[in-house]
């Protein structure tokens, strides 16, 4: 009888793995195709399926088809948890297909294999369902059209020596492929855990729960393409020792936990292929069997070159990690919600060149005993530098003391489109707070092009902060701040651009130390005395060419012994709606609306069109038609003079001043101006 049955399992199998290799489509066999060194590769051709190793699971028992029977593969099955040990030096392809609610793949060997998911759902109750335990190259091909889902249990029973710490854990690399669907729930910790790295080439994966990370790796995380959507508790992609590089693709990443990140990498250091690397220490490590140092991870010879693991500390780059985004066609979709929980978080350097990237944050600061200072959320925490080439960037934070981006190093803008709006209030422990900011720099910031919007709102929220120096050299800025618009400690340059600035509680633009304008369009607003629309204190304030309009309570004077350009302060007792300024000769250098009502108002203005010892006359009220106008700033309008001429003056001296006000004081230098 047991004979009987046996045979009839068998042409059982037979059948049923037959229509598991024919369900293989051409579209999956054509985007692994080797196409170098056979060698360096993981197939000679393509797969070849009448040859792979088909795996039936259903509730009562394991089909296995093993055309290898003579060869070094052990396949052994323990009610439905099936254990492959292969000591064969080929790449075998093994089809996974059927269903278990009791069951799970684990292999053991010594050379690369790839698993084909053909509409295979597996749950282990008591461990991992896809169990790696080889560490070489796994290639994951997930079959056109094909739903397949994986899930673990809460408990594991760990066998001795081995790791186990996901659903789907690997000691080797992964590549994916293929145009299925992939769904994995990770109940005890991770969804998907690589003791090395992961590269997704194509598929869609859906993590719908994660008790930890969603996906963790070891080395580094590179996407190319397909559509990966996370939801965890803990970091959405994390990358322990490498970097994490997306090329491509559709990533959507949710997280609830405190301090929990969407994007999260450390150390070592990638390099795009079209940078070299002038140093004679530093060597490609192409196969690591043969390094004899064994520094870094097995290189995969499929990958670009350019992956450098530095034998020296005397490596010309930094050890540690480089997060690149770069492609036109990448989305990127991050939802944290957990208190001082980030985006994009960077263990050093971060560069983006290009891709559509939505961050939002609702998560709280709070004070970390551990660290002994207060956390807070940002969209993206970069501690090294970060370089914005392109793309687009939408920022939103609803919670206390949140950050838009948060940079310990240098920050560089050449290209780009960024939007930030932060609305939670600011966050005191004891003596210590926190306050929101668009954008805050610990080291310099430079800005050569792009466009960036910003709104915070709460007490001490403000707009863009260096804690050095600021550059604008072109782009445009447009900045609505509870606070401070644009700050920095030591000092602002600005020589191009269009930069508009409204606080409505601080200073329009405010600099600890100097001030340097050479160029660009400024319009800055600050609130009432004593606040201004340019703050430097007594700090040299150079102007030198551009547009420039401030308004506040007060104003900073420019540095008469400094400047070139011709410069205007002109104060008022009441409030400044409407004002005209043109020459005695009918020509027009101004006619500005104010865009809000001042108790009293200063305003600073200097233009190219100022010129010496040339007689104007002010006017204020009256009306605007017509034209084009940037904040109020109008061109080509016709004005309708008011009823009577307010001021006039000339321009004898580089700074000029007109009427009296109080606060801000004299930039430094002779010449400063009269109050």
């Amino acid at each position: 009888m047991k004979t009987k049955l046996f045979l009839l399992s068998a042409l059982w199998l037979l059948l049923s793995c037959s229509n598991d290799v024919d369900n293989i489509t051409n579209n999956d066999v054509d985007v692994i195709e080797s196409s170098t060194n056979d060698d360096d590769n993981d197939y000679d051709d393509e797969i070849v399926y009448e040859e792979c190793i088909a795996i039936h699971f259903s509730e009562d028992e394991v089909a296995i088809t093993n055309p290898f029977i003579d060869s070094d593969i052990s396949i052994t099955n323990n009610g439905g948890h099936v254990t492959v040990q292969s000591n064969i030096s080929d790449n075998i392809s093994y089809i996974l297909s059927g269903n278990t609610s009791d069951g799970s793949f684990k292999l053991y060997g010594n050379y690369k294999y790839t698993l084909i998911f053909n509409n295979v759902e597996i749950t282990n109750p008591n461990g991992a369902a896809i169990n790696n335990q080889c560490s070489k190259k796994l290639t994951v091909v997930l079959n056109e059209g094909t739903i397949n889902k994986l899930t673990d249990g809460i408990t594991y029973n760990y066998t001795s020596g081995e790791d186990m710490k996901a659903t789907l854990f690997s000691e080797g690399q992964i590549n994916v492929y293929g145009n299925g669907s992939l769904e994995i729930a990770g109940k005890n910790k991770h969804a998907i855990c690589i003791d090395d790295y992961l590269h997704i080439h194509s598929g869609n994966i859906n993590i719908t729960e994660a008790a930890s990370d969603a996906i963790h790796v070891n080395e580094y995380i590179k996407i190319d393409g397909g559509v990966i959507k996370t939801s965890s508790i803990g970091e959405g992609l994390d990358c322990e020792e490498g970097y994490i590089e997306i090329n491509g693709g559709e990533i959507s990443i949710t997280t609830t936990g405190v301090k929990a990140h969407g994007l999260k990498s450390y150390s070592y250091i990638t390099i795009d292929e079209n940078v070299v690397i002038d140093n004679n220490n530093n060597e490609e490590n192409e196969d690591n069997e043969e390094n004899n140092n064994n520094e870094g991870p097995e290189v995969d010879p499929d990958e670009p070159t350019g992956i450098f693991y530095p034998k020296t500390q005397n490596a010309v780059f930094d050890t540690q990690m480089l997060s690149t985004i770069n492609s036109s066609f990448c989305s990127i979709n991050i939802e944290v919600k957990g208190n001082a929980s980030k985006g994009l978080k960077s263990g050093s350097d971060i560069n983006i060149i290009n891709g559509n990237i939505q961050i939002s944050t609702s998560g709280n600061a709070f004070y970390d005993s551990a660290d002994a200072d207060i956390s807070s959320c940002a969209g993206i925490k970069c501690d090294g530098n970060l370089v914005i080439d392109g793309g687009t960037i939408n920022i939103t934070s609803s919670g206390t003391g949140g950050k838009g981006i948060n940079v310990d190093g240098l920050l560089t803008m050449n290209d780009g489109d960024v939007t930030i709006k932060t609305t939670g209030g600011q966050y005191t422990y004891s003596s210590n707070s926190s306050s929101a900011k668009g954008i805050k720099c610990d080291k310099n910031i430079v800005i050569n092009d792009g466009n960036i919007a910003i709104t915070t709102k709460g007490k001490g929220a403000e707009g863009l902060e260096s804690k050095a120096q600021l550059y604008i050299n072109g782009g445009s800025i447009e900045i609505e701040a509870y606070d401070d618009c644009i700050n920095a400690s030591k000092h602002i340059e600005f020589t191009g651009g269009d930069v508009y600035c409204y606080s409505s509680n601080n200073d329009g633009i405010d600099s600890n130390g100097t001030i340097t304008i050479t160029g660009g369009r400024i319009i800055t607003s600050g609130t009432n005395t004593p606040e201004e629309g340019f703050d430097c204190d007594q700090n040299k304030f150079t102007i030198t060419g551009g547009y420039i309009l401030g308004l506040g309570g007060a104003t900073s004077t420019p540095t008469s012994s400094a400047c070139t350009q011709y410069c205007l302060i002109y104060s008022l007792s009441s409030a400044l709606q409407t004002i005209h300024i043109e020459s005695s000769s009918g020509v027009e250098v101004l006619t500005f609306k104010a865009p809000r009502t001042y108790n009293q108002t200063t305003l600073l203005f200097s233009c190219p069109e100022l010129q010496k010892n040339t007689t104007y006359s002010i006017y204020t009220g009256g009306s605007i038609s017509g034209g084009t106008d940037y904040h109020g700033w109008y061109t080509d309008a016709n004005y309708t003079k008011g009823t009577s001429t307010a001021a006039t003056f000339t321009t004898s001296s580089i700074v000029t001043t007109v009427g009296s006000s109080s606060g801000g004081g004299p930039g430094g230098g002779p010449g400063g101006g009269r109050w």
